[in-house]
């Protein structure tokens, strides 16, 4: 009995956070794009996502004095799985988290 008050309680719900989104929009529509064979040069290729070499952190601040609520990041895998980019890797992946914090900054 006590083994079955146990899995009951892991199965239970817990707390959870809510969020709701009402207005948004989405950062990157990848329509800039140079070709792949310039993907290894950090001048063409950073900062990623794309969406950061024409907004800033007051963009992203008047976005949310206009009301919207949520910003879609999409982040597109191909740069991360390019032979050309091999060396910049490491700057990718620290690009797209400084344009996670950099939305985050501005909520």
């Amino acid at each position: 009995m006590a083994a079955l008050l146990v899995l009951m309680a892991l199965v239970l719900p817990g707390q959870a956070a809510t969020f709701t989104m009402k207005r948004g929009l989405n950062l990157d529509q990848w329509v800039t794009w140079p070709g792949e064979d310039q993907w290894g040069d950090a001048r063409t290729i950073l900062p990623y996502p794309e969406w950061r070499k024409f907004l800033g952190d007051d963009d992203l601040r008047a976005l949310k004095e206009a009301g919207f609520d949520f910003l879609r990041m999409p982040v597109d895998p191909s740069p991360f799985l390019s032979d050309q980019t091999t060396a910049l890797r490491h700057d990718l992946y620290a690009s797209v988290l400084d344009s996670v914090r950099m939305i985050n900054r501005a909520a």
